[in-house]
């Protein structure tokens, strides 16, 4: 006999696999324009439209309070990945000009950090890794604003951001907090995630207030304050700017012109490089300090990368340091190509320090990359 859960299953089974016979049998023989008319409306479930603020309209208008413009644009022009001076430079990237915003009658999703207004969401908020329109999707931001009742803000809110990856809390969330402080000095940031304990030692060096709520809290704002999002994977000179002079007076840190190389080891991490103890000796057989950042305090992290004129290391969020690196420095970044972004070529284009990519063997046993001769001989020359 089948006990009553199985039933159950098997009547849940049932219904799905001819609800879905049903369904298909129904949509098959709809007219093409139906059918056009049903895919929009499927399309736009839990995904409202954007609202670009660089667009003058009533929406805009509606909602804006001041336009600040921070920075013109720019264009990096990125030096040669293979560390070679006399091959040519042809690669630029045009950044546009960096503005914030000054906005009422807004509603921010703080797990997100995504701002509405109607049946929109504001282009220029969220993050950098995908479009606002799409994170508001993914992350359910629209359902929540949707469907819950919003808390009334009286004071000034801005969005905090990513404050649990390094890279991108120490390139795009901390700028963008800078920035709003500049502006206006009350303001408060909100976010419901605990910060890392880097992100938070930073946070409180700087004295940057920032309330947690609890999950799912939508604020309708009667002042929000809100910056530019980054560009994906390229920071924009006034950015990296901003943040290394606010950790240089917060930390107290004064760069020497002592030369000194250091190589940001993997070995204790679980995306160490293969056979990287024998980079790594072969490394301090030359005059390279090896550090372990993970090991360390945010102070003694930007405080040994100031005191640096050259910095080796794999792709990873430990290169973020590179910010506190001296102008005319150098980088030296390996890669397997897996996972690989060119975020640090352009912080270096930006910050005006040299850079070279070197290229080591992966595969699937060693997705990161298998030290051998070739690549140590090619680090090795760079580095005379």
């Amino acid at each position: 006999m089948i006990p009553v859960s199985g039933k159950a299953q098997n009547a849940a089974y049932l219904v799905k696999t001819k609800m879905q016979f049903f369904l298909g049998t129904v949509v098959q023989s709809l007219p093409i324009k139906w059918l056009d008319w049903l895919l929009h409306r499927i399309e736009r479930l839990g995904s409202p439209e954007n609202l670009d603020l660089n667009v003058s309209s009533w929406r805009t208008e509606a909602v804006i309070t001041q336009t600040i413009r921070i920075a013109e644009g720019e264009i990096l022009e990125l030096t040669p990945t293979s560390g070679d001076q006399q091959e040519p430079s042809t690669e630029k990237i045009r950044l546009p000009p960096l503005k914030s915003w000054k906005l009422h009658g807004v509603s921010l999703d703080v797990d997100s950090g995504l701002v509405f207004v109607g049946d929109r969401v504001i282009q220029q908020s969220g993050g950098a890794t995908r479009s606002a329109k799409d994170a508001a999707f993914i992350s359910g931001g629209y359902l929540r604003y949707q469907k819950q009742d919003s808390i009334e803000s009286v004071e000034t809110i801005a969005p905090l951001g990513d404050t649990w990856h390094h890279y991108h809390f120490l390139i795009e969330t901390l700028p963008r907090t800078l920035h709003a402080l500049a502006i206006e000095p009350e303001t408060v940031f909100v976010t419901s995630q605990e910060p890392s304990t880097a992100a938070q030692e930073i946070l409180n060096t700087l004295g940057i207030p920032i309330r947690i709520t609890r999950p799912s809290t939508v604020f309708l704002c009667a002042d929000l304050i809100l910056v530019d999002n980054p560009i994906k994977f390229c920071p924009r000179t006034a950015d990296l700017q901003i943040v290394r002079s606010a950790l240089e007076i917060a930390f107290n840190i004064k760069q020497k012109s002592a030369k000194q190389s250091i190589y940001i080891s993997r070995s204790k991490s679980q995306r160490a490089l293969q056979c990287e103890v024998i980079l790594e000796k072969t490394l301090e057989e030359n005059g390279v300090k090896i550090v372990h950042m993970q090991s360390l305090s945010v102070f003694e992290q930007l405080q040994i990368v100031s005191q640096s004129d050259t910095i080796i290391g794999p792709h990873g969020a430990g290169l973020g340091n590179l910010i506190m690196l001296p102008t005319g420095g150098k980088v030296i970044e390996l890669t397997s190509g897996d996972r690989f972004e060119s975020c640090y070529r352009h912080m270096c284009a930006a910050l005006e320090i040299d850079y070279a990519l070197v290229e080591i063997p992966g595969s699937e046993q060693s997705p990161d990359g298998k030290v051998n001769d070739e690549s140590i001989t090619q680090i090795l020359a760079l580095l005379a």
